[in-house]
């Protein structure tokens, strides 16, 4: 079996799309963090040159740093309106658009 430099691997890598990069990033900003700072420490953890030479993988394990980070919103429901065999709710909050369907 032939062997398989370390470049030619990375070459295969899927290069991280524009919605993970714009995730990624909204993500820092949401949890009060230095966009710069993190793409400085992640070309660090990946031992990158540059941030745009981030893979798709790479950055999915980085979100789902994030994700697990940040906390969670906890849905305080209201009943929005009901049918004759359903109930609608909403959350509370304003800024949340979660809605909940019952049957009756």
């Amino acid at each position: 079996m032939k062997s398989v430099e370390k470049y030619d691997i990375i070459g295969l890598m899927e290069k991280a799309s524009q919605p993970q990069v714009k995730l990624f990033f909204a993500l820092c900003h949401d949890a009060g963090l230095d966009t710069e700072t993190m793409k400085e420490r992640a070309k660090k953890k990946y031992g990158l040159e540059h941030f745009t030479e981030i893979n798709s993988d790479q950055i999915s394990s980085l979100i789902d740093l994030l994700q697990k980070q940040a906390p969670q919103h906890i849905h305080q429901w209201e009943v929005e309106a009901k049918s004759d065999n359903r109930l609608f709710y909403k959350c509370k909050d304003a800024d949340c658009k979660a809605l909940l369907i019952e049957p009756r």
